[in-house]
């Protein structure tokens, strides 16, 4: 019976037809078989050449949680990720790739493959890193700003500073030098949540 099932998946795969299966259909083909993580992989290869990456995605998570042996599964997920602009998501998975790269058994050193794809991934951590590292240093810029224009307008204009200091705190609800900022403003108490920002305008 396994059998059977076993060489319908491989028809399927070889005439392009495992790509449009649904990935239920997929796994229950043959569960358990070693082959099914390699036919996962090559299905979720089949989705990225056709720019399908949420099913390239599901295909390469789902090759990688049958075999997690197969870690291309996971850089090609990290791909099929950054592609579809996900980015912290491939970031994640680009950085997961090279923990499983490095837990590589010492008998069962890196193939070449695995080893192009970590100098891959390094890069793609290296660029994906930059924008991360961009994007926070402009978060803490706006939140600096905000609560620098709220401390120049408090005694000239306090509605204003007020408002200034409720935006403040629907970016970083915790910020401890806003929230003292706004009880002096007659706001919310300190301990209070940012309810009010809901009444500015």
């Amino acid at each position: 019976m396994v059998g059977a099932r076993m060489a319908a998946l491989v028809v399927a795969t070889v005439f392009g037809l495992a790509a449009s299966m649904p990935l239920g259909a997929l796994r229950t083909a043959v569960a358990g078989d070693a082959k099914v993580a390699e036919t996962l992989f090559k299905s979720g290869k089949q989705a990225f050449a056709k720019g399908d990456y949420a099913g390239a995605i599901a295909y390469f998570k789902s090759a990688g949680d049958e075999s997690p042996e197969l870690i291309e599964a996971c850089w090609w997920r990290a791909c099929a990720q950054e592609k579809s602009g996900s980015l912290g998501a491939a970031l994640a998975s680009y950085r997961e790739f090279v923990v499983l790269f490095n837990g590589k058994p010492a008998g069962e050193g890196p193939s070449k493959e695995e080893q192009r794809l970590r100098a891959l991934a390094d890069k793609s951590i290296d660029t994906l890193s930059l924008g991360e590292k961009d994007a926070a240093k402009l978060g803490d810029a706006f939140v600096a700003s905000l609560l620098a224009f709220a401390k120049e307008n408090f005694v000239r204009d306090p509605g204003v500073s007020l408002r200034a200091v409720e935006r403040l705190l629907l970016v970083h609800p915790g910020h401890e030098e806003a929230l003292q900022l706004r009880e002096k403003l007659g706001g919310a108490p300190a301990g209070a949540g940012s309810g009010s920002a809901n009444s500015a305008p």
